[in-house]
């Protein structure tokens, strides 16, 4: 492995493999880039609004109320807050509490002008639904959870075990970029090389579709020279499952988490992003 540079650039000499949605990705390369790292990009995921809308538009209704909204992700904010407006029942956000997992999603919606009453000590569903009830009783109120097309139920199932009354529709789906396969080859030929130092994984999806794009090779055999970067203990157990194993995983679950993560497996453990 290159020798990092540790005067201002902890990465330089160091290739990254950003797997992101290409909404999300260019902030993160960036930041790496900032830190000194060559960027290769390659986006694994493309978000696309539903289908259509009806199943989501049923729930609001001018006599609609929710005391609650949970929001997993920074995307599920966007898509949530533009078709409330575009239907007119942006207000329902305003007057009801808020659940956010991450960091990344509080601050969204404080962009949209909205407050997070609260969020679980740890960014996984999991510690909202252990954490969410002990802190507000959720005993016939009623929650709902604006998700992904690929989300898990651990929301709705553990919520409702709770008394509340869950909700839900898609806002956004997630497919494989039309581009992907194309640059797949490419890809390829530079983790074989020994050319990519580390490989990031922002969620289980992506690890899913990495393995799906790159189905026509022996997967282990590929990553062998590179080291495989999580987010958190969900995208942990999907690249075990995938790839066989996990090199690093982000003790803070976000993307600055797993800068830091990289970096103090670069030994720089003092380094802030």
């Amino acid at each position: 492995m290159n020798e990092p540079d540790k005067q201002g650039k902890p990465l330089a000499g160091q290739t990254i493999l950003v797997t992101r949605a290409r909404a999300g990705s260019e902030i993160y390369g960036q930041k790496l880039k900032a830190l000194g790292a060559s960027v290769l990009d390659f986006p694994v995921l493309e978000l696309c609004e539903p289908e259509d809308w009806q199943s989501f538009d049923k729930h609001f209704s001018d006599q609609a109320h929710f005391d609650w909204f949970v929001f997993a992700s920074a995307n599920a904010v966007d898509a949530t807050v533009e078709r409330l407006k575009q239907i007119g029942r942006f207000e329902i956000l305003e007057k009801s509490r808020i659940a956010a997992i991450g960091a990344a999603t509080a601050a969204k919606l404080a962009e949209h002008g909205l407050s997070t009453c609260f969020q679980p000590s740890s960014f996984v569903a999991e510690s909202l639904v252990a954490e969410l009830p002990a802190a507000f009783p959720l005993a016939d109120k009623t929650v709902f959870w604006p998700r992904t097309d690929i989300g898990r139920e651990v929301i709705v199932d553990g919520l409702a075990a709770q008394g509340a009354r869950v909700y839900h529709a898609v806002v956004y789906k997630t497919v494989v970029p039309r581009e992907a396969k194309e640059k797949a080859l490419v890809i390829a030929s530079r983790l074989q090389a020994g050319e990519v130092q580390f490989l990031t994984m922002a969620s289980a999806q992506s690890v899913r579709n990495f393995a799906q794009i790159m189905k026509d090779h022996n997967l282990p055999e590929l990553l062998a020279r590179t080291q495989i970067a999580v987010i958190g203990p969900i995208t942990a157990r999907e690249a075990e499952r995938q790839f066989g194993r996990v090199d690093i995983e982000a003790r803070v679950h976000s993307l600055d988490g797993l800068t830091e993560a990289i970096l103090t497996a670069l030994k720089f453990p003092n380094h802030k992003n």
